[in-house]
């Protein structure tokens, strides 16, 4: 928990410091990295916790255990099973609404944390008219293009973790880094 929180506090700097047009990497101050990665965490378990609870709504009648649509996607050599034991109507539908939740979620959530980052306010990460505003100066077709290409790469790179490299150490580093994702 604690390297999360490290990793997402640094992470969080550094977006505050490219919205404030910085140019190098931002000076590791201890104290704003662990309250902007505890700021951030909870953040994004509330949007989680949401979205779990929508898609919850949405197994409990077609018998699918609630978990995370992320999880299925990253571990899907044991998830294979369980999408076939059930019906491939079922299936189908929880597989297109887990997908567009988990999106939606995800689309949202990264404005909100890039607005947390900015206004170093939890509140302002919930103002959806703020965020609205937000993406309709990115501009809703651009913003969405590019989260959708970086949604595929990171469920790209997440396969890789399935394929053992020859060697142990650089089979491990690939691993750690594609954890992260």
């Amino acid at each position: 928990m604690a390297v999360f929180v490290t990793v997402v506090g640094y992470g969080m700097v550094i977006t505050r410091d490219r919205i404030n047009h910085c140019k190098r990497l931002p000076k590791i101050v201890v104290k704003d990295i662990i309250v902007f990665g505890i700021k951030a965490s909870i953040v994004m378990a509330i949007y989680l916790l949401v979205q779990g609870i929508v898609l919850d709504f949405v197994c409990f009648p077609l018998d699918f255990p609630a978990f995370d649509l992320e999880d299925l996607l990253l571990n899907w050599s044991e998830s294979i099973h369980m999408l076939y034991s059930h019906n491939p109507i079922d299936t189908l539908v929880f597989l297109i609404a887990g997908s567009v939740l988990f999106y939606a979620f995800s689309f949202f959530m990264e404005i909100a944390l890039a607005r947390l980052a900015d206004t170093k306010s939890m509140l302002q990460s919930f103002n959806f008219l703020a965020i609205k505003r937000n993406i309709d100066t990115i501009g809703w077709r651009n913003y969405a293009k590019e989260f959708t290409l970086i949604i595929f790469a990171i469920v790209f790179l997440s396969y890789l973790m399935l394929f053992d490299f020859p060697v142990t150490f650089l089979d491990s580093l690939v691993d750690m880094f594609l954890s992260f994702l």
